[in-house]
């Protein structure tokens, strides 16, 4: 698996994470083998930090889908947010 990554950026303060790899590719289970390990770097201007976050692609999937509702709604006054489990 190559690397992937998401980056999103406000002026000076942004936060990027890249999907370093499946650690159980070849797990029994579907949720064992839809596990992604990452990295995430973050930096506010006040604040630096990186870490190594285990995801889910699913909760990848729906950060894309909000993402997308939030872009055909461009102009428009709109909130969103989202979080993932652990």
């Amino acid at each position: 698996m190559d690397d992937v990554g998401l980056e999103f950026r406000d002026g000076y303060r942004w936060l990027r994470m890249v999907v370093r790899g499946q650690p159980l590719p070849s797990a029994e289970l579907d949720r064992d083998r839809d596990m992604l390990d990452g990295v995430a770097d973050v930096d506010t201007g006040i604040f630096r930090g990186s870490f190594k976050p285990t995801v889910w692609a699913h909760e990848l999937a729906n950060v894309r889908s909000l993402l997308a509702a939030l872009l055909n709604q461009l102009g428009q006054p709109r909130a969103a947010s989202f979080a993932f489990l652990e």
